[in-house]
């Protein structure tokens, strides 16, 4: 596993990358010279998370009943499981947010369909944080 150091500098529309480096005391170097003003972050090199080939990280949002009200591709760094759920929303909308790997969003769909009547039949479906926290 191959870590390089990035040091970057400037805020929102400021925001840019001054140096990526091969160890940590050359981009605390580099971050001296730039008067860069934040941090120094490690990455591994070609680090891409496990997935099954050709799929990609989905959310959907989906009611007890099925009903889906939206489907996005998401950003894979925040998916650590095959898949995950918690429940989203307010009083009125009683969702559960599903994070699949899937092909695309059809198939994503499928997916979280499958899960929600898995956790229906196992009772534990829940649309109420309250009562989803005690469960973890």
């Amino acid at each position: 596993m191959t870590k390089i150091f990035v040091v970057t500098s400037g805020q929102y529309s400021d925001y840019g990358i001054a140096g990526i480096y091969s160890s940590k005391e050359k981009a605390e170097e580099a971050k001296k010279l730039f008067n860069a003003d934040n941090g120094i972050a490690e990455w591994e090199l070609d680090a891409v998370p496990k997935h099954e080939k050709g799929t990609y990280y989905w959310s959907v949002e989906m009611d007890k009943e099925g009903n889906t009200q939206n489907v996005e591709l998401q950003d894979a760094s925040h998916a650590n499981k095959k898949w995950d759920w918690s429940p989203y929303g307010d009083a009125e909308k009683k969702l559960v947010y599903f994070g699949v790997w899937a092909k695309d969003e059809n198939h994503a769909v499928k997916i979280a369909n499958e899960k929600r009547g898995m956790l229906i039949a196992s009772g534990e479906w829940t649309s109420d944080w309250d009562e989803w926290r005690k469960g973890r």
